[in-house]
């Protein structure tokens, strides 16, 4: 069983969880009509109520190991500004050509599953990036659960000393807090770039319309998909002595062989366990393809790593199919992804 803080400790890495929510929620708040959201906006309400911070702050924070710059794009638009058109819907775990874009993009948008699937060809990825410059409004945003998480931590805990490790280019550090460390070793010579491709409830591509807003993700990762910064980030923790680590960014890696994710994940155990007991470790997880990384996540991680663990619901679904965990008949509607379950 996987054990949880105490709720002193709890406490903080809970607000942080619901604070990136609150981040990623309000950003895209303005794709979606008052009506959905009032629902969800209660929600939100009802947990910022119940969430107080630890009776005991916690004085030194190191957070990594993911980072990037978001662009966000409406993604129909971009669509047609790459001159795609509409097409069959199909899921693929990683993607390699505009075709394989465009089917992934029709398969969740159907769905309105939010889902997220790396872009192995770079050369087509830069042309994709590169359509992003002729539509309007759009902007760089702070990307990648550390560092928002460590951004946000930032906000709400003024006094706390935040340490963050992870692939920060000359956009990105423009853009993050001063008051958040970034080691020498942290730096890269280019951001790098995940496109966030959003959609209205109702908006229509071809013959489909969204049940509801959401939004797919892709990326071309270099950094984050073979997670460099990890011995950067435990190195900087012998430094630093934090009393509480975050760390996010693993789930990138189900893109890679089984033979590189199997070795890394045995690395990232193998640091943690170089981490004073004392010191609770949260475990922040993302969309995922893979079935094998996921079960390995579930042995290794949940059993010989972290302390507590962030999930949404639809991440929740898939470790419990992968697991053998209950309620699996609720998962289709939960998961985007169904391949996983058996069920396309």
């Amino acid at each position: 069983m996987l054990k949880m803080f105490a709720a002193s400790k709890s406490s903080l890495c809970l607000a942080l969880c619901f604070a990136a929510l609150s981040v990623l929620y309000y950003r895209y708040n303005d794709f979606e009509s008052d009506d959905a959201n009032s629902l969800e906006k209660n929600v939100i309400k009802s947990w910022a109520n119940l969430i107080s911070p630890p009776v005991k702050q916690f004085q030194k924070l190191a957070v990594g190991i993911n980072s990037n710059i978001d662009i966000i794009v409406p993604g129909v638009a971009l669509l047609k500004a790459l001159s795609i058109l509409p097409g069959e819907k199909k899921n693929h775990d990683a993607l390699s050509s505009l075709d394989e874009l465009q089917e992934t993009f029709a398969h969740f948008f159907s769905k309105g599953s939010a889902a997220e699937r790396s872009f192995m060809d770079k050369l087509v990825y830069q042309k994709i990036i590169k359509a992003t410059e002729t539509l309007n409004n759009i902007e760089h945003f702070v990307g990648g659960n550390a560092a928002l998480m460590a951004t946000k931590a930032s906000n709400l805990f003024p006094n706390l000393k935040i340490n963050f490790v992870g692939p920060v280019g000359p956009i990105l550090e423009n853009l993050m807090p001063k008051s958040v460390k970034i080691p020498k070793s942290s730096r890269i010579p280019q951001d790098e770039v995940h496109l966030i491709m959003e959609y209205k409830v109702g908006e229509k591509w071809g013959s489909t319309s969204a049940p509801v807003a959401n939004r797919f993700i892709t990326s071309h990762d270099i950094s984050n998909a073979k997670i460099i910064m990890l011995e950067p980030f435990f190195e900087s923790i012998a430094a630093f002595q934090p009393d509480l680590i975050v760390l996010s960014g693993l789930q990138i890696m189900d893109s890679q062989s089984p033979e590189f994710f199997h070795q890394r994940l045995d690395t990232v155990v193998s640091l943690l366990q170089q981490v004073p007991a004392n010191v609770p470790v949260h475990l922040e997880l993302a969309s995922m393809a893979n079935r094998d990384f996921v079960k390995h996540i579930i042995d290794k991680m949940f059993q010989h790593g972290a302390t507590s663990v962030g999930l949404n619901e639809q991440e929740l679904g898939l470790l419990s199919v992968v697991g053998n965990g209950p309620h699996q008949d609720l998962i289709p509607a939960l998961s985007p992804k169904e391949d996983l379950s058996g069920k396309a």
